[in-house]
């Protein structure tokens, strides 16, 4: 979000200041959302989540014919959409979660992974890292639905199980 909006309004501090501003509000509101609802399925999220970052890869925003500033703070909503359902998924997963420091480890590492891809828009332009943000949250929505049905019919179900 921040290149982005440094296209529309220029490298500057204050760019910064209100790009993560945004980030951190639209955070908070998520994990207000979560404490408030409290979500028990995150599939709705993740493809809310999707369908937020395809849009924003198809929206042709330089064909609007607004002036920067519009411009940069529709781009800044519209980017806003899909980091408030990842804040959403997080939040709610890591209450969730039975070992907090294994969920926060984890994080972490997608953090990076997130960091290093971002090397790809060197050649591949920024647009695509949203495709890349897609797959990650892809695969993870993936893991989630699978693994729990995985825990359910392993081992550890089956000597948990009453006996017939």
């Amino acid at each position: 979000m921040i290149s982005r909006l440094a296209l529309y309004f220029g490298t500057t501090w204050l760019v910064n200041c209100v790009a993560l501003t945004a980030i951190l509000v639209t955070l908070v509101t998520a994990n207000v959302c979560v404490e408030r609802l409290r979500p028990r399925r995150l599939g709705p999220f993740y493809a809310l989540l999707l369908a937020g970052l395809g849009a924003n890869y198809v929206f042709p925003w330089e064909s609007l014919t607004y002036g920067a500033r519009t411009v940069g703070v529709l781009l800044s909503l519209a980017y806003a959409v899909p980091v408030f359902f990842a804040g959403v998924i997080f939040t709610a997963s890591f209450q969730a979660a039975a070992q907090k420091s294994s969920a926060f480890a984890a994080n972490i590492v997608g953090a990076v992974a997130g960091g290093l891809a971002q090397n790809l828009s060197f050649i591949t332009g920024m647009k695509m890292l949203l495709v890349v943000a897609a797959v990650f949250y892809a695969s993870a929505a993936t893991c989630g639905w699978l693994l729990p049905r995985q825990a359910e019919s392993g081992p550890a179900a089956a000597a948990t199980a009453p006996a017939k």
